[in-house]
């Protein structure tokens, strides 16, 4: 008896995580976003990754079963097992969404050996386009957002952040005087913009007249004269308070494989790309080595 006792002990104090999933089901994302609200999509996309909790490999989709309950418990979508290893854009195709309500839903997920992982989430729909009856006449009825009025601006509005809301992609050619040993070329962009020239359009209530606002992208070769390396001047005028014409912004050193005494007056392509305040400056190229400068 001690010795059947003893047995049962040894059993209930083998530890927990011997009988652990060996895959975890995450990241559960519908129309791309983890727990969605206000989802306005009438056939959103499923996704979900599998974690390995073993350092086994190999370990693998085969099959998945998604299924989403309404808030009153009704199954509203079952896919039963697909025999599949996708687990992204898994389009949804089951009954209509009701506005505003809260969904549930499960995704079964089943691995190359046959077993069974789970994990829940939710959601939760916007307006959509239902219709609604707008008075005690049923005959009168209009879609959710009819008479909506947007509560911001309109695409003629400019806001006030002028150096941060522009997209610019120049691609330039510059290419310095060898016969009269020139040794500085610029390009100009981002002039005149009205909300500089109108002191109530930009945050500083700067009121710039004609030409006095621009960003200058500047190719100076005079230290290559002295063993030096080329330098990328910008200068910018009219954005900030601080700003001066004659006076760098940013100035950054040009690598000689780039730019050195044997190719100096050849012709060199400038690329600029800006947007939503960072921007960056390759020279001759746009991969990571001919990246010269980068603003944010």
């Amino acid at each position: 008896m001690k010795f059947f006792n003893l047995i049962i002990f040894l059993f209930l104090a083998i530890p927990s995580f011997l009988f652990a999933a060996d895959i975890q089901i995450t990241n559960l994302k519908v129309e791309n976003a983890v727990t969605p609200i206000g989802l306005d999509v009438s056939q959103p996309v499923f996704s979900w990754q599998m974690q390995s909790l073993v350092k086994n490999r190999g370990l693998h989709q085969k099959a998945y079963q998604i299924i989403v309950i309404d808030n009153q418990g009704k199954e509203v979508w079952n896919t039963a097992k697909v025999k599949s290893g996708s687990s992204i854009n898994i389009k949804y195709k089951g009954e209509n969404f009701k506005p505003t309500t809260t969904y549930n839903w499960t995704v079964n997920v089943w691995d190359q050996k046959g077993k069974k992982y789970s994990q829940k989430s939710w959601f939760e729909t916007g307006l959509l386009n239902s219709k609604m009856v707008t008075n005690s006449d049923s005959d009168k009825e209009t879609t959710a957002w009819s008479g909506a009025k947007w509560i911001g601006g309109n695409p003629n509005d400019m806001v006030l952040n002028a150096q941060y809301l522009p997209v610019f992609v120049i691609n330039s050619t510059i290419q310095l005087d060898k016969k009269t040993q020139s040794t500085r070329a610029s390009l100009i962009y981002g002039a005149n913009d009205l909300r500089l020239m109108d002191r109530n359009k930009n945050q500083y209530q700067l009121e710039n007249k004609e030409n006095e606002s621009y960003i200058q992208v500047e190719l100076d070769i005079a230290s290559l004269n002295s063993n030096g390396n080329a330098k990328l001047n910008i200068y910018r005028a009219g954005y900030h308070p601080k700003d001066k014409k004659d006076i760098p912004f940013k100035s950054f050193s040009i690598s000689n494989a780039i730019i050195n005494a044997a190719n100096k007056y050849d012709a060199h392509s400038i690329s600029v790309k800006s947007s939503l305040g960072s921007t960056k400056i390759y020279i001759n190229g746009h991969s990571r080595e001919n990246l010269v400068a980068e603003l944010i």
